[in-house]
């Protein structure tokens, strides 16, 4: 946990150094444009790498549930549900 925090902080950091650099340039427009690329790719990979673990917690989900309806067994057939 610590090491993600840690992780997470120097993440922030070279993340704000970077748009410090892009902020630095002479064109308005060049500093502009960089700004606006670089907080859509940070927001793109956050938002990836969030659906990436919810997909994940989903895919267990369904399996654990269709190990726990596997195993129902003989109840369910007796119910007229099939099973796999």
């Amino acid at each position: 946990m610590l090491l993600q925090a840690q992780m997470g902080r120097e993440a922030a950091e070279r993340r704000q150094k970077q748009l410090a650099a892009a902020g630095a340039r002479r064109s308005a427009a060049a500093s502009l444009l960089q700004r606006a690329w670089l907080r859509v790719r940070h927001a793109v990979s956050d938002h990836s790498r969030s659906a990436l673990i919810l997909a994940l917690f989903g895919f267990k989900l369904l399996e654990w549930w269709v190990r726990r309806w596997r195993s129902a067994g003989p109840c369910c057939a007796a119910s007229g549900v099939r099973t796999l």
